[in-house]
């Protein structure tokens, strides 16, 4: 009996994760900025500072604009987002210099040191399930990328900023915030 109430439990848990997953410009955003729901569908205690972009296991993480590696490393324990990458931005907005950060959350691996320089689309990790990812676990199969845009400081939704999934053959404006998803789609 106690298994299955366990299975159905998991079931309701993977209906009410797949109810919440939205497909924004071909990627699909499981958790947004602000909301944060545990693995259960109940509304978290304090506001969700990124998004959450699904993956696979490993799928490459991309860097969603033209940067520098301002951070990397690994937060263990509650509340953290295990190992990341964090890229620092230099933009023009309005003719003056300016500074964004995109944070990349949860990541097996990263293909980046610090200082390094990266190009936008630029493979910088690949998603894993590293720090605390919404209790009770999630179900496998809803590994994603949480993704943070920091502009003069401030945390913001990146996806009014994201104008659709990589495409090497584009050119992308340099001046203000312009971002591509930080997954392939």
């Amino acid at each position: 009996m106690t298994d299955q109430r366990g299975q159905a439990a998991q079931l309701i848990i993977l209906v009410v994760a797949l109810s919440l997953i939205g497909c924004t410009g071909h990627a699909r955003v499981i958790s947004t900025f602000g909301e944060w729901r545990d693995g259960g569908g109940t509304p978290r205690d304090h506001a969700h500072e990124g998004v959450d972009v699904w993956g696979q296991l490993d799928d490459p993480v991309l860097a969603a604009a033209d940067g520098r590696v301002w951070d990397l490393r690994v937060l263990p324990g509650r509340g953290s987002c295990g190992k990341f990458v964090e890229l620092r931005h230099d933009l023009t907005i309005d003719g003056e210099p300016a500074t964004a950060r995109t944070k990349y959350c949860h990541l097996s691996e990263y293909l980046v040191s610090a200082d390094q320089e990266v190009k936008r689309g630029e493979v910088i990790g690949y998603i894993g399930r590293t720090g605390w990812m919404a209790q009770p676990i999630q179900p496998i199969g809803l590994e994603h990328v949480h993704w943070e845009v920091r502009l003069y400081g401030r945390l913001l939704d990146p996806v009014p900023y994201t104008v659709g999934c990589f495409d090497p053959k584009r050119i992308y404006p340099t001046h203000g915030l312009v971002l591509t998803w930080p997954v392939r789609c």
